[in-house]
This record gives C-alpha cells, sequence and structure tokens, in this order.
C-alpha cells in the first residue's frame, strides 16, 4: 500500500468517526422540541409541561393533589386529615382526644375530666362531687342521717356554750365552744378525705380545712383566734383575768357560723 492510499484510508476514516459523532450531537440535540420537552414530555430538569417529574412531584416536591413524598400536605395534614402525630385540624387523634388527652368535652380516655369525674359525675374510687358515693355513703362511713343528727347534737351543745356566755360563766362557755369546734372540724375533714385524714388536734384539722378550701377563708381567720381564745381558757391559771364578754360573745358567734357552714361542707343541703 502506497503513501497515497494509506492517507485517504486514514482521512477517509476520521471523515466517518467525525461524521458519527456529528450524528450523534444532532441526534442529542433533536431530542427535544421547540419548547425544550422530550417525546416523553419532559425538559431538561426532567418536569414535564404542568411542572411535575417522572414522579408526579413538582419542584416543591407536592404532587398533583398537594401532597409530598411523605404524604402530606404544606399544612402537614395527609390523606386522611391528620398530622404527622395522627392529630386532625381540631387537634383530636383518631379516637378522638387531643393532645393533652382529652376528648371534645374534657374527658380523658378512661372518661373522667380535669376535676377528676366522670360523665356520672363520680371520681375514680365511685363518690361524687357531694362526696357521697351511689349509696349516698362518705369515705367515712357516713350517711346524711347521720351527720344530721351529729349536728343536731353539737347545735344544743352550742346552745348551752351561749347559755353561760348569758350568766357569766365564761370559761365553761369556751369549753363547749371548743368542743364543738373540735367536732365540727372532724366532721368536715373525715367526710372530705376519710377518718384516716383526721388530725389529734384542732390546729391540724383546721389547716386541712384551709389547704383543701373545705371553708370560708374569712371564717378559718376568725377560727384560728377562736382557738387562741380558748387555748387562753384550758392553759393558763388566770384565764379569768384574760377572757371578757367580748372575746367569749365572738367565740360563741364565729363557731355557730361554723355550725352553719357544715351543713354546706357536709353537703347537707
Amino acid at each position: 500500500m502506497n503513501n497515497n492510499m494509506l492517507g485517504f484510508g486514514i482521512f477517509g476514516g476520521l471523515s466517518l468517526v467525525t461524521g458519527l459523532a456529528a450524528g450523534h450531537i444532532i441526534k442529542k440535540v433533536m431530542k427535544y422540541d421547540d419548547d425544550g420537552f422530550d417525546k416523553e414530555g419532559f425538559n431538561r430538569d426532567g418536569y414535564d409541561r404542568l411542572g411535575f417529574d417522572r414522579d408526579g412531584y413538582n419542584r416543591a416536591g407536592y404532587d398533583a393533589s398537594g401532597f409530598d413524598r411523605r404524604g402530606f400536605d404544606k399544612q402537614g395534614f395527609n390523606h386522611f386529615g391528620l398530622d404527622s402525630e395522627g392529630y386532625n385540624h381540631e387537634g383530636f387523634d383518631k379516637d378522638g382526644f387531643n393532645r393533652q388527652g382529652q376528648d371534645i368535652e374534657g374527658y380523658d380516655r378512661f372518661g373522667f375530666g380535669s376535676d377528676g369525674y366522670n360523665r356520672f359525675g363520680f371520681d375514680t374510687q365511685g363518690y361524687g362531687r357531694d362526696r357521697y358515693n351511689a349509696d349516698g355513703i362518705d369515705r367515712a362511713g357516713c350517711n346524711k342521717g347521720a351527720y344530721y343528727a351529729q349536728l343536731n347534737r353539737l347545735s344544743v351543745r352550742l346552745q348551752e356554750a351561749y347559755t353561760q356566755l348569758q350568766y357569766g360563766d365564761y370559761r365553761y362557755s369556751l369549753h363547749d365552744v371548743r368542743s364543738v369546734m373540735e367536732e365540727l372540724l372532724i366532721l368536715i375533714v373525715q367526710h372530705s378525705g376519710g377518718k384516716d385524714k383526721v388530725g389529734d388536734r384542732i390546729l391540724y384539722n383546721l389547716k386541712t380545712c384551709q389547704y383543701q378550701e373545705l371553708l370560708d377563708r374569712r371564717l378559718i381567720s376568725r377560727l384560728h383566734a377562736v382557738r387562741k381564745i380558748c387555748n387562753i381558757s384550758i392553759h393558763e391559771i388566770d384565764a379569768e383575768d384574760k377572757i371578757d364578754e367580748k372575746a367569749v360573745s365572738f367565740a360563741n358567734r364565729t363557731v355557730s357560723d361554723l355550725l352553719e357552714d357544715s351543713y354546706i361542707a357536709l353537703n347537707l343541703n
């Protein structure tokens, strides 16, 4: 083979390669139409004429229905209207409870409200808001009839204290006043929490009534004053010189008010 033939062969080969390359480029260029979309309808970025990729999601990552690849819309809710934690637009899960575990009426999954009572008005131990169960018995094992009887007895005792006040027997009057106050506080505390919640001192039971708001705070303040007056008559030898009609009268009136409020505290009204 001479040099001319060798040159022609090389040139011809180069021309063929160049031609093939050009054809490939032309073919690649011709892959997209005038609008920039290929025969499948996608542009160079991989989106169709409506702006969705081959998986059906737009540039923002949402499909035609407005849900992302996880199945949630822009507000964070899925096809069932629930967010990633399982709560709907109103904040309730599929069972009807919110993030605080309460339904639309405010009751938890066990049927109890934030105040500890169910729809029927009873707590977890079966006692109602009046602190009596369905049989009319409270935590101390007493019914309303028993409390009425005890309050009637204490009312007679308090009347005796007032009579002693009228006769000037201040010390005896305060003794009865203190006894009535002590028993009334015991009844109120045991009705609220049971007999095991009752203390062995007036101060303890009075503070229980105070902290649990079983009595009006102004009455409790007055009862503290009565307790101190009664302590003088019991513990001090010269008590007769330290107590007067005004103090004893105050004690009688205050405990009389306690007796009246006991009907409310014991839910006898």
